[in-house]
This record gives structure tokens, sequence and C-alpha cells, in this order.
């Protein structure tokens, strides 16, 4: 019963965890779209005004998928799988 108890407080922490690691990265490629926009339009003539929305916009629905696909391993399958395995060496079972 105690072991469950350590896995919902690691699930709470790691659930609060989870969602400004996702922003921040987020952020970031969305950032970047953003310059790589500016680039591709320094080099075209015309555009429309609402392109750069729409170029983001696709681009970042992909990366925050695999965002997902890569955190939510990492986020919370490598700690709980790093508690389970201090765990099971102290206790010696």
């Amino acid at each position: 019963m105690a072991l469950l108890r350590v896995y919902a407080v690691l699930l709470g922490f790691l659930s609060a965890l989870y969602l400004p690691v996702f922003l921040y990265f987020r952020s970031g490629k969305k950032e970047r779209l953003e310059d790589e926009f500016a680039d591709k339009l320094r080099t075209s003539r015309g555009w429309h005004p609402n392109a750069r929305d729409a170029f983001v916009r696709e681009r970042l629905a992909v990366y925050e998928r695999r965002l997902h696909r890569r955190l939510i391993p990492w986020i919370y399958g490598a700690p709980v799988v790093l508690v389970t395995v201090v765990i099971m060496a102290t206790s010696g079972t």
C-alpha cells in the first residue's frame, strides 16, 4: 500500500512537471519556425498576411505529436523505472 502512495505522489509530481517542459520546448520550436518564415519571406516577393500563422501552425502540429511521443517516456517512464529499481535494490526482493 505504501508503494502505491509513492507512485501516486511520483505521478502527480511528474504530471506537474510535464506541462512546463512541453510548453518550453514548444515555444522554442515556435520561435525557430517564425524565424524560418521570416528568412523565407526575405527571399520571396509576395505572401498572404495569414501565411505566417498557417506556416507555423502546420509545422508546430507535427512537432507537437513528436514531442509528446518523446517526452512521455522520459518524463514518466524513466523516473518510474528508476524508483522501481531503487526500491527493489534496497528491499532485497
